[in-house]
């Protein structure tokens, strides 16, 4: 988990196309990712449940 500040950057990075690192401040510490390498990125809501619903 990232904070949204630190999501944003990193979709900025992703839709501007730019080359380079950027650095994440997350949950387990400080990470850096080449941005040509981001593939994906999820954004939800700190504390949402993924999967599925039942009716």
């Amino acid at each position: 988990m990232v904070s949204p500040e630190a999501a944003d950057a990193a979709e900025r990075a992703v839709s501007a196309g730019a080359g380079g690192t950027v650095e994440l401040d997350t949950e387990d510490g400080r990470i850096t990712v080449a941005v040509p390498r981001i593939v994906y990125l999820k954004r939800y809501t700190k504390g949402s449940q993924p999967g599925f619903q039942s009716r």
